[in-house]
């Protein structure tokens, strides 16, 4: 008999974020200082092989929570490690394992969609829009950008976290509305607390 945690008779609808330890359920990562002694053909196959592997996880954890009667899973934003690094990064139209990619990630949601199980992301503390420092935002945007790709690509919310320091808020809502970030349609809906 299995136990679940959410339904009628709760009417909580639990949920896990990015990683279980009682499952062998497991995501990969990769580093900068690790890939970057890689030749590149190396280097491609080697991050073709997390991806492909990470793709295959999620797919994995949406079986393991609809078991469980877990409704709602935040896939972790390391998903594709490295993806969005200046040096290091890649598209998923870079790997040869990228339509395969691709196609676990329909399949994750279609899982999510059948089993009814909310999917989200959230950015990492580095994503930091308010930054004073033009790199950092940009690079800020870059991730935001690709965490929105992703999210397409599985069905997924994406949630977003905000400061509680008034002027960092103001600072990131002046930001979007000076047209600095024209064209990015998610940033435009910040509105201050």
């Amino acid at each position: 008999m299995t136990t679940t945690l959410s339904g009628p008779a709760t009417g909580i609808r639990w949920g896990l974020r990015c990683l279980v330890v009682d499952a062998p359920i497991r995501f990969r990562s990769a580093t900068h200082a690790y890939v970057s002694r890689l030749a590149a053909q190396d280097r491609a196959r080697y991050l073709g092989d997390v991806a492909l592997h990470n793709a295959q996880s999620v797919c994995d954890m949406l079986d393991y929570c609809a078991r469980l009667g877990i409704r709602s899973f935040r896939i972790t934003s390391q998903l594709f490690p490295l993806a969005t690094h200046p040096v290091s990064g890649y598209g998923l139209g870079d790997l040869a394992e990228g339509e395969e990619v691709r196609r676990r990630l329909d399949r994750a949601a279609a899982l999510a969609r059948d089993r009814a199980i909310r999917l989200s992301l959230h950015p990492d503390q580095f994503v930091v829009l308010n930054s004073v420092r033009p790199e950092v935002v940009a690079s800020a945007i870059t991730e935001l950008e690709w965490q929105a790709t992703l999210a397409e690509l599985v069905g997924a919310d994406v949630s977003t976290r905000s400061t509680s320091r008034r002027s960092s808020t103001s600072r990131s809502v002046s930001r979007s509305r000076t047209g600095r970030t024209t064209g990015r349609p998610w940033l435009r809906s910040l509105s201050p607390p």
